[in-house]
């Protein structure tokens, strides 16, 4: 797949893996193979994507998340509610959830 990389992109696709979570310090040719595979979705249809895909996105301070699934959008607020597992629930050990606002990615 080619596609033109944009620093504030959402990448999906219908599954993902348990690699880790949050990667600091990473380059474009990096970020360009993580993302190998999933398709680039413009913004204006973030709140479209399917709950349970999982993501990838580079937040705005420069941190790529690798490893996120979307159990929530919230369209007025313009967030994401996320979790490091897609059959996660809330007290599972090793299971992280979090909420991050479309202007932070």
């Amino acid at each position: 797949m080619s596609y033109e990389f944009s620093p504030y992109a959402a990448f999906t696709v219908g599954s993902g893996n348990k690699n880790k979570i949050i990667h600091e310090n990473i380059n474009e040719n990096e970020i360009h193979s993580k993302v190998e595979g999933y398709q680039e979705i413009i913004r204006s249809a973030w709140p479209s994507i399917p709950i349970n895909d999982h993501i990838k996105y580079l937040r705005k301070d420069g941190k790529f998340v690798n490893n996120a699934f979307v159990r929530s959008i919230n369209v007025e607020l313009q967030s994401f509610y996320l979790c490091s597992d897609k059959y996660g629930k809330d007290g599972d050990i090793g299971i992280k959830f979090w909420y991050v606002k479309f202007d932070d990615i």
